[in-house]
This record gives structure tokens, sequence and C-alpha cells, in this order.
């Protein structure tokens, strides 16, 4: 087994990493038809620790062990919640759960209400400060990002944060303002961008977490040009999904509860193949460089925790193509994963200025001490072959491990 082990489920809260843990270890698969489902959300009923499932559908949960006589719960959108108590797993043994599609509601069926898509979105914005946070809150997070080059891996950054937002959903208009505190970091060898120096001086990390509009993006949201699609049931109650294609670059599409009017799910996607062909001209001081984006996947999932609606994940996935005067193109792809692991609403922690990251201060370029007690404690999930691909890529020159210890610095 090697002692590196890239994860996608990670420690529950790297602040109290020492005490005693139970660990619950699980896959979760359609009911129907055994299909993985990548990106379930398991938790503790009325508890502030979610975590996700992988690409396989697996996980590792680890719980402190006053949560033994908790509830697990495994959501997703479309599906009905599975509900079973801590104490009845085995610490070892994989438990497989499966997961009941929701009922449809199909096309011939009569809904009941009227509601307009530009109605609805009214209904929430209305709702925001009641349905989603307008206090402060901090957040422990893991932050994970890839980056590829022509199919193959070449950098790989991982952190562990805290993030503190003063959720003034009415009057702050830019997410910059949320200040993150990184606690740990570690990342391979670093790699310069030939066609297009943005991705070497920007903070890609607070860039990810812009495209959450709620509340960030409260004023954008009145602009929007909406249209309703059908809904769908979860557990018995309805979602409206409502879409709207001017609010930026990208279609975005919002899943809503009836009712509350709460933001349940945030989708961006963009495909070439099926959306048409988009393209914008690259500043470089030397090539002349178009860029064509081929895909762009954005999900953002949100919890509901003491009565408000938390953003429990988020991921982004983008690929480019490059293509020089000469006609050389490169394909360029990042991948993002910021997720929450514990919500603190009661005291949260505050990041001083002079802590926070800067979104013109790239991750990479940020000193740190590699402390691998830490991270030889820090949740992952078993290796997948995408991971096992990722660390071969990045291992040509070097062991990751040898790569982490070459940027520590006592001084961070």
């Amino acid at each position: 087994m090697r002692l590196f082990a890239i994860g996608w489920v990670w420690f529950i809260c790297f602040t109290c990493y020492s005490q005693e843990n139970m660990t619950i270890k699980g896959i979760v698969v359609d009911n129907a038809d055994n299909t993985p489902l990548p990106f379930a959300s398991v938790g503790i009923k009325s508890k502030p620790l979610p975590t996700v499932t992988n690409q396989e559908g697996e996980f590792e949960f680890h719980i402190p062990e006053r949560y033994s006589k908790d509830t697990l719960t495994i959501s997703m959108l479309g599906y009905r919640t599975a509900e079973r108590l801590v104490s009845t797993f085995d610490s070892v043994e994989q438990i497989t759960f499966r997961l009941i599609q929701s009922e449809q509601i199909l096309d011939d069926v009569v809904i009941t209400d009227t509601l307009a898509a530009g109605e609805i979105m009214t209904l929430v914005l209305e709702r925001m400060s009641v349905n989603h946070p307008d206090f402060p809150v901090s957040m422990s997070a893991f932050y994970r990002e890839t980056q590829e080059v022509d199919g193959s891996y070449v950098s790989l950054l991982e952190a562990a944060l805290t993030v503190y937002d003063e959720n003034n959903v009415k009057k702050r208009r830019s997410p910059f303002r949320t200040k993150i505190k990184i606690d740990q970091l570690r990342r391979s060898f670093s790699y310069r961008h030939e066609f297009n120096e943005w991705w070497d001086n920007n903070n890609l990390m607070m860039h990810a977490l812009s495209t959450n509009p709620v509340p960030y993006g409260y004023h954008d949201l009145k602009k929007g040009d909406y249209r309703r699609l059908n809904s769908i049931l979860q557990n018995g109650k309805t979602v409206y999904v409502v879409t709207a294609d001017n609010l930026g670059y990208w279609s975005v599409c919002f899943y809503i509860e009836a009712g509350t009017y709460a933001i349940l799910r945030i989708e961006e996607k963009y495909d070439t193949r099926i959306d048409g062909e988009k393209k914008w001209e690259v500043d470089h001081k030397q090539l002349s460089i178009m860029a064509y984006p081929q895909k762009r996947d954005v999900v953002i999932d949100f919890r509901e925790f003491r009565g408000r609606y938390h953003m429990s994940y988020l991921k982004f996935d983008g690929l480019l193509t490059y293509v020089t005067d000469n006609e050389k193109k490169t394909d360029f792809r990042v991948k993002q994963d910021i997720i929450v692991n514990e919500i603190n609403t009661d005291d949260p922690v505050r990041v001083q200025r002079n802590e926070a990251t800067r979104i013109h201060k790239t991750l990479k370029s940020y000193k740190y001490r590699f402390n691998a007690d830490f991270w030889d404690t820090y949740n992952v999930i078993r290796e997948t072959p995408l991971e096992e691909k990722l660390i071969k890529d990045l291992e040509r020159k070097a062991s990751l491990q040898s790569q982490f210890q070459s940027h520590s610095t006592i001084n961070r």
C-alpha cells in the first residue's frame, strides 16, 4: 500500500483529529441497476458534518464516537433519502446503500400550481435571508485542484481551509470578500501555462467560489430571464426546476424546494457539441491565441442545518482548447472540489485580514510547512483508476511525497 493516497473524502474535523473516531465505509448505488452514484451527500442527521461519495460512489466517513447513537443520512437529488442508525454499522465491513429513485412528475400530469418561473425566483429572492444564512458563519473545508494538459495530469494541490463569511445577503456584491485561511497545504511541482498566464496569476479556489450566486449574486439573480421546466419529487416534496440563459456566459439551472423556496442545488453545464461553439481571444504578449471552451460542469449542493441551507459541496470541471495562429492546439482542463466538512454558526472562527488568501495570489505561490503527520491522519478513500493515473502522471520526475516536501518552509 502506498504511503500516499489521493482522496475524495477527508477527515471530518481536522481540528480534532486526535479524538476517538468511528469509521463507516460504504458504496452508494442506484437500487434499480446498481449504478454507482457519485457525489451523493453523506452526513449525520441534524449535525453539521457532511461528506460526499467519490466518482465510484464510495465513501469512508470518520465521525466522533459521541455520534454513535445518531442517524446516518444519504441523499441525492432525484432519490429518496436513506437513513440508518450509526450504531448498526460494522467499522470493517463496507455497506452497500441502495437509493430508490423518487417518483417523477410526468409531462402529462397536470401541475396544480400556476407559478411562472419569474414568480418562483422572486419568492426565492424574497426568502433568501430566511432560507440561507444572513449571519456570520465559519466552515472547515477541503479543497482539491487538479490540472491536465492534453490528457495528462500536470499538477495537484490540496488544502485544508477555514472559511469565514459575514453573509450580508443583500448588500455584498463580491464573493471575494469571503475570508479564507489555509490551515494545511500540499502540492505537486508547479506547471507554467504557455498559452494563458491567467491560470498562473489568479487564486483559482476563490474563482470557483465565485460561481455560487447564493448569496454572492443576489442582485444578478434579480435580472434573470427564467424558464420553468418540469418539477421533480424529492422525498415526496415538489422541487421546482428553473433555468436561465442570460445570467452569464453559461446556462444555469436551479432546483428549488416548493413551499420554502430554498435553493437546493445549482448547475451550470456547457458542452460545445450540444450548445454550439463559443470562443474568445486570449490576451498574450507574444502569440495570437483563441480559446474554445469544450466543456463546463459546475455543481453546487446545499445542505439544511438548523433551518438554513448552507453550501456543502462545489464541483468545477472545465475543459478549454487553445489554438494559436499557426493552428497548434492544446487542451487544458482544471477540476476543483470544495467540500465543507463542518459548519459553525454558534461561535464562528473569524479569519483576520492578514491571514486571508488574496484573489491575485495563487495557492501555488504560498509557502507552507508540510505536515506529514496531519496528512497521514487526513481521511482518504481507496484509490480508483482515475487516481492511479493521476499519481502515475505526476510521479514521472519524483514521488509526490518528495514534491510535497520540496515546497516546505518553516515560515509560511
